[in-house]
């Protein structure tokens, strides 16, 4: 369970928040401003498209020092991920693409 839900009314929301290295994990100072913002359904499905992207790439980063090799996925994963719904498959269709001509034999 996190902690954001009872701090701010939706998601997403906007914060303003200083992330800091502690003992290898990521935490932050204490402060979050919050932005009366809403965000509409198109913005709202591009930061999650976005998110999605970025975890499938690269994972969550929850601790540091930061091992390049530990949070890339392989491309297996990603090719799991451009695959993974009609939406998806759509918008990935050129990465997915490559990425077979590239392994074809």
């Amino acid at each position: 369970m996190t902690i954001f839900p009872p701090c701010f009314p939706g998601f997403p929301a906007l914060i303003d928040t200083m992330l800091l290295p502690f003992h290898n994990q990521i935490t932050y100072d204490g402060q979050c401003r919050y932005y009366n913002l809403v965000f509409g359904g198109g913005m709202t499905r591009r930061l999650h498209d976005t998110s999605q992207l970025a975890q499938a790439q690269y994972g969550i980063i929850t601790s540091l020092p930061l091992e390049a090799q530990a949070v890339a996925s392989s491309e297996e994963e990603q090719l799991r991920f451009y695959l993974r719904n009609a939406r998806n498959r759509e918008m990935y269709e050129a990465r997915s693409l490559r990425w077979c001509r590239k392994t074809a034999p």
